[in-house]
């Protein structure tokens, strides 16, 4: 309610109904905020059906940097090492190798700047840690610009109104 039926509803509840309904919109947020962490989660544990080995070499040659080329993928370059790594995978595929192995293996030939993805450990794990870092201080810092921007409640309203009327 705004204008002048909320001022008048504000005082005749003595402030009440304003902080029940802040209240109420804080516990609102954070279910839906809950809610969202909870679907993040259950989104990215869910795995689908187990790939083919032609799926399974696409994906290992396309997270794999090519040696020689640059900002190329292993799976987009027709470079002689490029070739030579997909036949590889290839081999590793067929024989039963999983992902981790596979990939373990081009770390130990060419360290993990062989990877497009960084490794969430050590060093690297500030790729992954900084932006969702960023992200949190970026929404609370809108929640206190927001917080602060926030119309005065009734009460605090009523107490200048009073006063400007004493000192007329």
């Amino acid at each position: 309610m705004g204008g002048a039926a909320g001022r008048t509803m504000g005082r005749a509840m003595g402030g009440a109904a304003g902080r029940t309904m802040g209240r109420d919109r804080r516990v609102g947020w954070t279910l839906m905020g809950a809610v969202l962490v909870v679907a993040l989660v259950i989104g990215s544990l869910s795995s689908g059906p187990t790939p083919s080995n032609d799926e399974r070499l696409r994906e290992l040659s396309a997270s794999l940097k090519c040696p020689q080329c640059a900002g190329q993928s292993v799976a987009e370059s027709e470079a002689p090492i490029a070739v030579a790594m997909r036949d590889k995978i290839g081999e590793m595929v067929g024989a039963g190798r999983s992902d981790a192995e596979i990939r373990g293996y081009f770390v130990e030939s060419y360290g993990d700047v062989i990877l497009l993805s960084p490794p969430a450990t050590g060093f690297g794990i500030l790729v992954w840690v900084v932006p969702v870092l960023g992200l949190v201080a970026g929404s609370v810092g809108l929640w206190f610009i927001l917080r602060r921007r926030r119309p005065p409640s009734d009460a605090a309203a009523n107490r200048r109104h009073d006063k400007h009327e004493h000192s007329v």
